[in-house]
């Protein structure tokens, strides 16, 4: 028998007068190689609340934690404003932990030279931690760079970076680009403009991150376009010209039994089966718009299987509505969290799903 998970509050947000501890925490946390966590806040932190990044650090039992402010986002200057994506650092995606002092590296959909967002850097040094804009969105005509990057960055092997951009590029319905260093330089490149095949074939408006396999071979997520409108999972190769593909068009099913808006980024497990979750959609309706719960999936050699239609349980206890991405453990055991549904219905669950 499993021994019971239990939850740690290690800091409360807006716990200070005007919410200057920062409010609304979002994307994934960073550990480093001494047990410290950073992560972000969109809002908070300053007089017009513009987000700020932060550092917790463990005592040696780990039973107290040190909340430390690091960056005041907007603070003298409004480079990088409302981060709502996680940090991360050159080699996150190897498993290496972090240093504590090498840059970290986030998206914000505001702010920039066009107020079109950025890509920023955390450096620290003697005097603390710095910001450092490497790229403003919309610099292009017609936002054909793109514009609004709402999800965090992945790192390449070659210091570079892949994200999406939720609008902007050739038909204003979202990019994938690709950021790379020319010294103190950094140039960007779209690697894929979504919307281009008629009735938006090939997705629209990707609110997540792409992952990165060991070849280099990107795999994402868009909200809208594909068939239905429902959201699209496809594949693109860097280098590559042509090898962006569809690998899942959702809602294809009556009433969208197979999912619909895959928001999240998808897993990749050591096998290559890729899994994630459609934030609505299966056979599960629950309310009289006709939605279902959600599903969790997964990917594998062109084959696309559902492994649960959320609110199957009674009052949807199980939970509906996922709309983050799973993490997969070394036993293969998925986890993730749902918006809705649990025990009183309406806040939500953390799942695990055993193959």
């Amino acid at each position: 028998r499993r021994t019971p998970w239990t939850l740690h509050s290690l800091h409360s947000f807006c716990a200070e007068q005007d919410c200057s501890d920062g409010e609304e925490p979002g994307g994934k946390l960073v550990l480093d190689s001494h047990g410290n966590l950073y992560g972000v806040t969109a809002f908070g932190g300053y007089a017009v609340g513009n987000g700020l990044a932060y550092e917790l650090l463990p005592n040696k039992d780990k039973s107290q934690w040190t909340y430390k402010i690091l960056r005041k986002f907007c603070e003298g200057s409004c480079g990088a404003l409302s981060p709502v994506s996680g940090l991360i650092y050159a080699g996150d995606t190897s498993g290496a932990p972090y240093d504590g002092k090498a840059p970290l590296f986030g998206t914000t959909p505001f702010g920039g030279a066009q107020d079109k967002g950025v890509v920023y850097a955390l450096t620290h040094g003697k005097a603390g931690w710095s910001e450092n804009v490497l790229y403003s969105f919309c610099v292009k005509g017609s936002c054909a760079d793109g514009q609004t990057p709402y999800s965090a960055l992945v790192p390449g092997a070659a210091g570079d970076f892949y994200g999406t951009t939720l609008a902007g590029g050739a038909t204003g319905n979202g990019t994938v680009f690709q950021l790379s260093s020319h010294g103190k330089d950094w140039k960007q490149t779209v690697l894929h403009s979504f919307c281009l095949e008629e009735g938006c074939a090939d997705g629209a408006s990707p609110t997540s991150a792409p992952i990165l396999d060991s070849s280099g071979v990107l795999y994402g997520t868009t909200r809208n376009g594909g068939g239905s409108n429902s959201g699209v999972a496809y594949t693109l190769a860097p280098g590559k010209t042509g090898s962006y593909a569809v690998l899942q068009d959702f809602c294809l099913k009556a009433q969208c039994a197979d999912g619909e808006m895959p928001i999240p980024s998808l897993a990749l497990d050591s096998n290559g089966t890729l899994f994630g979750t459609t934030y609505a959609g299966g056979k599960h309706r629950t309310d009289a718009f006709g939605e279902g719960g959600g599903t969790l999936f997964a990917l594998s050699d062109g084959k696309h299987r559902i492994l649960h239609h959320f609110c199957a349980e009674e009052d949807c206890t199980d939970g509906e509505y996922p709309q983050a991405s799973v993490t997969i453990d070394s036993a293969g055991h998925l986890f993730g969290v749902t918006a809705a549904g649990g025990d009183d219905l309406y806040h939500g669950v953390i799942f695990e799903y055993v193959p």
